[in-house]
């Protein structure tokens, strides 16, 4: 998930390594200063969700973080609204709800 989150979700899993041993040095140090930073944040930590997924009940996540806790390549690019994950037995569900005035109706 921190790959997604880094590289944006387009590269294939099998570079993740590579790309992951780049943050050295000042990059290293500043993301462990912001998770310090978030863990402090923390007010409640739900239980997991599965033990074989890095995902917790009633948080929230993008798509792209949904998709790369499952082991899905290339989150980024997938367009399907349901992605069933064979794996973990799992239909992964994703809704868009635009909200915006020019969408809605007064109804």
């Amino acid at each position: 998930m921190l790959d997604e989150m880094l590289w944006g979700g387009t590269e294939s899993i099998s570079g993740m390594e590579a790309r992951l041993a780049r943050l050295t040095g000042a990059r290293a140090a500043e993301l462990d200063k912001l998770a310090d930073v978030l863990h402090s944040g923390l007010r409640h930590v739900a239980p997991p969700l599965d033990p074989g997924v890095p995902l917790h009940v009633h948080a929230r996540y993008s798509k792209n973080e949904v998709l790369a806790a499952f082991g899905i390549d290339k989150p980024a690019h997938m367009r399907e609204s349901v992605k069933y994950v064979q794996e973990h037995r799992a239909d992964l569900l994703f809704v868009t709800v635009d909200k915006s005035e020019d969408h809605c109706s007064a109804r």
